[in-house]
């Protein structure tokens, strides 16, 4: 969707309200909550969009809580404009909606929908691809051949996406220790360089565990950050017994 005003929420009727936000220069689309009246319970169309952008009390520092105050806070910042609508229960006979009728269906249900298609209409300007504006079918041809590309694993989906970040993710970790421990001046105590690893490590350990992503892999790459670095305190350690061994000799 393209940026959406008030007005035009409003000029649609039934229950809408809008909120904007924007991020830098950048002019985001605008995004449109389709919200059953049931799952309002007793508040309003604004106060339920606005209660779900706005963060969470999170004293404690809650990791996962965090990341929801982060995907809340996105989602305020990449829509330039909220807009919320409200539909009241179509049919008592949920499992039935597919095959009853607009005269089966609830009377003030069918006015509300109605609203929302002009509304989405009035909000939709059309995508244009070099220059030229695509049609209906024209976007449904163009999704069907991505949706084709990822099922063929041509073009990269959201799980290989993460599993690259958080292999990166590691491999940042690891060059953070390295450049803690090599910023050292040899030789050093055995009991000093283990107090200075255990302060790399444990730095390098938080970074992981701040900006992984997923909970799946989290144990796994947790286990091959420590292995990473086990083997990097290794070479640190040789590196030490040499200079030692050096300056002694000297």
């Amino acid at each position: 969707y393209d940026r959406v005003g008030p007005a035009a929420a409003a000029a649609a009727g039934g229950s809408s309200a809008s909120g904007t936000g924007s991020v830098g220069a950048f002019e985001p689309c605008s995004m449109l909550w389709l919200i059953q009246r049931d799952f309002l319970q007793g508040k309003s169309v604004s106060e339920v969009v606005q209660q779900a952008l706005a963060p969470v009390p999170n004293p404690h520092h809650d990791r996962d809580l965090e990341q929801l105050n982060q995907i809340r806070s996105s989602l305020a910042a990449i829509a330039g404009n909220s807009t919320g609508y409200s539909l009241r229960q179509p049919h008592l006979e949920r499992t039935r909606l597919c095959e009853l009728t607009d005269e089966q269906l609830d009377a003030t249900y069918v006015q509300q929908r109605d609203k929302l298609r002009n509304l989405v209409e009035e909000l939709v300007r059309p995508k244009v691809v070099g220059g030229r504006a695509y049609t209906g079918p024209q976007l449904a041809a163009m999704v069907q051949k991505v949706v084709a590309a990822l099922n063929a694993q041509e073009i990269p989906n959201v799980a290989s996406m993460i599993e690259i970040f958080n292999k990166d993710l590691v491999s940042k970790c690891v060059t953070q220790y390295r450049a803690a421990m090599s910023s050292l001046k040899l030789p050093l105590d055995e009991a000093q360089l283990a107090v200075h690893d255990g302060t790399a490590k444990a730095a390098a350990q938080e970074a992981l565990g701040t900006s992984l992503l997923g909970r799946r892999k989290g144990v796994d790459l947790t286990q091959e950050l420590v292995q990473a670095l086990q083997r990097e305190y290794h070479v640190i350690s040789t590196e030490n017994q040499a200079a030692s061994s050096n300056l002694c000799g000297d």
